[in-house]
């Protein structure tokens, strides 16, 4: 319960799981970041009673300090993370800057999608709003692009929520929903998380960008906000392309 916890005689605590069998007390501290137990300092010793309250305390002490270092660690690794990605995107920028055909800027989009969020597969559909549906125009996985053909309508799919709420959405089961896209890929890859982020430009979603996870993932507002700004930078390009 994020709560320092001194153990006397750990064959006595129903708590104590043993994971060596001539341990005989243990003490442990949480380690927090921002208010949350990240993980635990651990001490235990081979005999009974080994360990006093100051013992705990001085623990506890240890577990601030190494705290506070971690954080600080986490928070230089998300900074240079970020900074990277943020590299990245102005890369990215000037050179969709300098295409005008729309197959070089939807296929570049796609790609780097999947790069900068680091996911399996990305995907990218483009809205006819006649006919209210989605088509499929680039797919990529591990071994680059992939050749797949795609028709979506709006009202049959999370994408299609997307593109009626202008916003982004997230499914993390991808494989209990009524997703029916991709299929082969979605089992074959036991990808379970999709992220799906509208491209919009003056108010009108001209399409979509997907990203695929194999495991039930939450993408943080981080790469929400990046994955958006791609979508942003990717939208004004197609539409200069146009």
């Amino acid at each position: 319960h994020g709560e320092p916890l001194l153990i006397p005689d750990v064959s006595k605590d129903p708590r104590y799981y043993p994971i060596k069998e001539s341990i005989r007390s243990e003490m442990a501290a949480p380690l927090e970041e921002s208010g949350r137990t990240v993980g635990v300092l651990n001490v235990d010793a081979d005999v009974i009673e080994a360990f006093e309250e100051e013992d705990l305390k001085i623990l506890t002490l240890l577990a601030r300090e190494a705290s506070r270092v971690l954080t600080g660690l986490w928070l230089i690794e998300q900074l240079t993370h970020k900074a990277g990605q943020l590299e990245a995107l102005l890369g990215i920028g000037r050179h969709m800057a300098g295409k005008r055909l729309l197959d070089d800027i939807l296929q570049t989009i796609t790609r780097e999608a999947r790069s900068m969020m680091d996911c399996p597969f990305s995907a990218l559909f483009l809205h006819n709003p006649e006919k209210q549906d989605l088509t499929l125009y680039c797919l990529y996985g591990p071994e680059g692009s992939i050749q797949a053909e795609e028709t979506l309508a709006i009202e049959q799919s999370a994408i299609g929520s997307a593109i009626r709420g202008n916003r982004q959405i997230e499914v993390t089961e991808l494989l209990r929903t009524e997703e029916h896209h991709f299929t082969h890929f979605i089992r074959s890859e036991n990808l379970q998380t999709m992220l799906v982020t509208p491209l919009t430009f003056e108010n009108e979603v001209i399409g979509a960008l997907n990203v695929y996870v194999a495991s039930r993932y939450r993408f943080n507002d981080d790469s929400k906000r990046i994955l958006g700004a791609l979508a942003d930078l990717g939208a004004v390009a197609i539409q200069n392309s146009r």
